[in-house]
């Protein structure tokens, strides 16, 4: 943070008593230049840490842009797949997440064993609906979103599956049905590169329909609609692959093959759709690129399929092989892995939507000065609750992005406005709101 004089842009001195000339002061970043009010922890443009508090904060990678109070480099799912949920929101759906995960375990206890594996599946999509609608991530258009999301994702984990379980790889055994035995080639390459490939390439083919719309192409919104594709081709390719499996389970699960139902509740509940959610999330992403336009392809988008790919394949690779050790151990083992590989990409989707959110901010203000108007009525943080500058990317006292809201009062760049046919609207006397 530099102090300097109004009248001739001389910098006072920072440590000093404020000196006056004529009374009149102003707070330039000295990352971006603008102007920003006095006691400012953060840039209310560019999001970066000011004065004292850059070494608090160890510059912006101590506090997540979409969640000031945790470090970038942390593995906090909620913050991360849910980016419009701040401030007392992200308690209630980390309490109704995890009474969600209660069900397809108290299921279990009382012997529904097939009904617990379904409800496992569908767990993190069920969950996700209800966020769009609580946070009104589709802006009032439910059909479109959900016909995109939820229905074609849907119809593309059944189709994928039957197509690969129906043809020639109908004998690969499923990870839960291998025995001890040698690797076998052809399982291998089915189950360990075609199949989370092909989840990969198909499960992005929504989100990205929806990000080529202006409505939708925003950075955030490429990962929300990422992550409920994924998870939703995750269930359909979960409950079509283990059909036989869910119509034929005994109604207890005794001490020896206690561990392998569990692994098998974990990676259909959790891991995989979480896994294949951040990648998918991650691809949307930047596709949609930093919301100055409609989806693009780019060198970015082409940089996160391959790791996207790569993440998913060392995934189903290590579950496949540890699914050739003997009993539970081996289901344990791949569970382990398959929740080192679910950190690995929130870390690397926290670190990317971080960047971009702070290099969406310095885009805008090399683009046009005019930066981002909050929205109408939304004159304090979702986050601390402390008023808001006018035309904030971030909040200058906790520093959280106002996008981090729900679409019904999120920041509309004024260009993004004019795509979408938007146009302000005025009072009966003519003042314009």
């Amino acid at each position: 943070m530099v102090l300097c004089c109004r009248v001739c842009d001389a910098d006072a001195f920072p440590h000093a008593r404020r000196p006056s000339l004529r009374g009149v002061l102003k707070l330039i970043c000295a990352h971006c230049s603008s102007e920003i009010p006095d006691l400012s922890r953060y840039c209310s443009a560019c999001g970066e840490a000011v004065g004292h508090n850059v070494t608090a904060a160890h510059g912006r990678s101590g506090s997540f842009a979409l969640n000031p109070s945790e470090p970038v480099l942390t593995a906090s799912v909620l913050s991360t797949v849910l980016p419009h949920s701040t401030g007392a929101r992200s308690h209630v759906y980390r309490q109704v997440l995890v009474a969600a995960l209660l069900l397809p375990a108290v299921s279990a206890a009382f012997g529904l064993l097939s009904f617990a594996v379904v409800s496992a599946a569908v767990l993190v999509p069920v969950f996700y609906v209800v966020y769009l609608y609580d946070m009104n991530v589709w802006e009032d258009e439910p059909v479109t979103v959900m016909l995109t999301t939820i229905l074609l994702s849907a119809l593309l984990g059944v189709g994928f599956t039957l197509l690969w379980r129906n043809s020639g790889f109908a004998r690969v055994r499923l990870p839960v049905n291998l025995v001890v035995g040698r690797v076998q080639v052809r399982e291998l390459l089915v189950l360990g590169v075609f199949v989370p490939v092909g989840i990969v390439l198909l499960s992005q083919i929504a989100p990205v329909l929806l990000a080529s719309r202006p409505r939708f192409n925003h950075m955030l919104d490429g990962l929300t609609f990422g992550v409920v594709s994924a998870s939703v081709f995750v269930a359909a390719e979960t409950i079509v692959a283990h059909h036989s499996l869910i119509s034929n389970l005994p109604t207890s699960v005794n001490s020896i093959n206690g561990g392998l139902f569990v692994s098998v509740l974990v990676n259909a509940a959790v891991i995989r759709p979480l896994v294949f959610g951040c990648l998918i999330g991650l691809v949307a992403a930047e596709y949609s690129g930093l919301g100055t336009g409609a989806g693009r392809m780019s060198g970015k988008y082409v940089r996160a399929n391959v790791e996207a790919i790569a993440m998913a394949v060392l995934l189903s690779l290590g579950v496949y092989m540890f699914g050739l050790l003997r009993g539970v151990e081996g289901a344990l083992l791949g569970t382990a892995w398959g929740v080192a590989i679910l950190v690995a990409a929130v870390l690397r989707l926290r670190v990317r939507i971080h960047q971009a959110l702070l290099e969406e901010a310095i885009d805008s203000l090399n683009e046009h000065r005019d930066i981002h108007d909050h929205a109408p009525g939304r004159t304090d943080c979702v986050q601390c609750d402390a008023p808001l500058v006018e035309g904030a990317h971030f909040c200058s006292n906790c520093g959280v992005s106002v996008f981090a809201t729900s679409k019904g009062t999120a920041v509309v760049p004024p260009r993004e406005r004019q795509l979408v046919g938007a146009s302000s609207t005025s009072t009966s006397n003519g003042e314009t709101r």
